[in-house]
C-alpha cells in the first residue's frame, strides 16, 4: 500500500514501463494507492501519471481518494495516463474509491476488470451524508466544482457488478468513456433511506458501453441527474426511476432547490447502436431489498422529463426553439444531429476521430418563458487543458536523486 498526504506529483514513465506490483493479501479491502492530503484547506495540486498498477489478485481497491473528516472540497485531484489491473477475483471490488469530498479529473486511465468500477460514498462516517448535503449546493449542469469528472477511460466490468455505486451525498459526472461490461446494471445510485442520506446526482453523457448483456444503465432512488447522449450497442437498456424513502426519514436542513427525493432529472437521446431506438426511462419498485414503502413514486412530468413525459423534452436548432414553454419543459438546442450518435461517444484514445457533444439545455420556468439555459462543461476538463494540464502522458522525469 501507498499512501500519500501531500499535494505532490507523483509521474512515471508511461503505462508499462512504470509498474507498482501491490503486495496486499488476497481479499484484503486495502487499497494499493491512496490520499488523504493532511492539509484539506490547502486545495492544492495533486497529481499521478504514468503508471501501471498491479493489484497482484490481492488487493480488493485499486485508488482511494478522502478528505478524511473534513469537508472541504479538494477541488484540484487528477488521476490520469494509467492502468489498474489484476484484483482479486471471486469478491466484490472498487478499482476506485472516493469516499470524501474529493474533485477533480480521472481521464485517460484504463480500468478493470473488476466487478465495480467505482464507489463514492460518505468515508463511513454516520454524519457524513448530513454534513455534505447541509453544507452543499446540489448538482448544477455543467459546473466543474460540483463533481468528480471521470472522461476518456476504457473500464472493464465484471458480471454482477456495475460502473459507480453513489451514496451519502456525493456526485459525479462520466463522460466519453468506453464501458466494456458482461453486467446488467450499470450507475447505482442511492437514495435516502433509514440513516442513510442519497447520493446528490451527477451527469452521464457520450459514453458507449460494449458487451454482450443488456439492462438497467441507471437505477436511481433519489437526487438530480443529466442523462444524454449514450450508446447502447443492443435494444434492451433502460433508466430506472424510483424512490427509496421519503425526505422525512432523514430530516435534513437543506434549501429546496436540492431534495434528496427524485427531481429535476432531465434524460434525453440516449440511443440503441448510434441511430436506433431510444432507451426507454422506467418507474421501478419502491423497495430497498424485501422492504417496500408508500411513499409516492416518482412522477414522470413532474419529478423526471424525457422525450415522451409530458411536458417532456425535445431537440432542434436554437431557432427553431418553441417561442411558448410549460413549466418544467427541456429543449436541448443543438447544430448537431439529434437523431445520430455517430462520432460522439466513447473514449478519444478508442475513437480518435471522436467528436464533441455540444449544446444548450434550456428548461421553462415557472411563469413559462425560458431559462438562460446551460451547457455541457468545456471539454477537456479545465486540469487537463489548463496551464498544469496536459492532454497526453507525461514526460518521464529524469535525473532524479535520492537527498539524505
Amino acid at each position: 500500500m501507498v499512501g500519500i498526504e501531500r499535494a505532490i506529483s507523483l509521474i512515471g514513465a508511461v503505462v508499462g514501463q512504470t509498474v507498482i506490483i501491490s503486495q496486499v493479501p488476497a481479499n484484503a479491502y486495502n487499497f494499493t494507492l491512496g490520499y488523504r492530503p493532511a492539509d484539506p484547506n490547502a486545495n492544492a495540486l495533486m497529481r499521478i501519471s504514468g503508471f501501471t498498477f498491479d493489484l497482484g489478485g490481492g488487493a480488493r481497491s485499486g485508488i482511494i481518494l478522502s478528505t478524511g473528516r473534513t469537508l472541504v472540497l479538494q477541488t484540484k485531484v487528477r488521476i490520469d495516463h494509467n492502468r489498474f489491473q489484476n484484483i482479486a477475483q471471486g469478491t466484490t471490488q472498487y478499482m476506485f474509491l472516493n469516499p470524501g469530498n474529493v474533485r477533480g479529473v480521472v481521464d485517460h486511465n484504463d480500468f478493470g476488470p473488476a466487478t465495480y468500477f467505482a464507489r463514492t460514498n460518505g468515508d463511513g462516517l454516520p454524519d457524513w451524508g448530513k454534513g455534505l448535503w447541509e453544507n452543499h449546493e446540489g448538482v448544477v449542469f455543467g459546473k466543474t466544482d460540483n463533481n468528480m469528472w471521470f472522461e476518456d477511460n476504457v473500464i472493464r466490468v465484471q458480471s454482477g457488478g456495475g460502473a459507480i455505486d453513489c451514496s451519502q451525498g456525493m456526485r459525479w459526472a462520466f463522460r466519453y468513456n468506453t464501458i466494456n461490461t458482461n453486467s446488467g446494471q450499470m450507475f447505482d445510485q442511492h437514495g435516502n433511506y433509514g440513516s442513510s442520506y442519497s447520493c446528490f446526482g451527477g451527469e452521464l453523457y457520450g459514453n458507449n458501453v460494449l458487451g454482450t448483456l443488456s439492462g438497467q444503465f441507471l437505477d436511481q432512488r433519489g437526487g438530480r441527474f443529466f442523462v444524454f447522449n449514450n450508446n447502447f450497442p443492443r435494444p434492451g437498456w433502460n433508466i430506472n426511476v424510483r424512490e427509496e424513502a421519503d425526505d422525512a426519514t432523514t430530516p435534513v436542513n437543506n434549501p429546496s432547490a436540492y431534495p434528496q427525493h427524485v427531481n429535476g432529472t432531465y434524460v434525453w437521446g440516449n440511443r440503441d447502436n448510434l441511430s436506433g431506438g431510444l432507451v426507454n426511462t422506467v418507474k421501478g419498485v419502491n423497495c430497498v431489498g424485501s422492504v417496500c414503502f408508500n411513499t409516492p413514486m416518482p412522477v414522470p412530468g413532474q419529478n423526471f422529463f424525457t422525450e415522451s413525459t409530458s411536458p417532456g423534452i425535445t431537440c432542434g436548432t436554437r431557432a427553431n426553439r418553441p417561442s411558448t414553454c410549460i413549466a418544467n419543459q427541456g429543449y436541448w438546442a443543438t447544430d448537431q444531429s439529434c437523431t445520430n450518435l455517430s462520432g460522439l461517444v466513447g473514449d478519444i484514445a478508442t475513437n480518435p476521430s471522436r467528436g464533441v457533444i455540444s449544446g444548450t439545455l434550456y428548461r421553462c420556468t415557472a411563469v413559462g418563458s425560458w431559462d438562460a439555459g446551460a451547457s455541457p462543461l468545456a471539454y477537456p476538463h479545465a486540469l487537463i487543458s489548463g496551464s498544469s494540464g496536459q492532454t497526453s502522458a507525461p514526460s518521464a522525469p529524469t535525473s532524479l536523486r535520492i537527498m539524505p
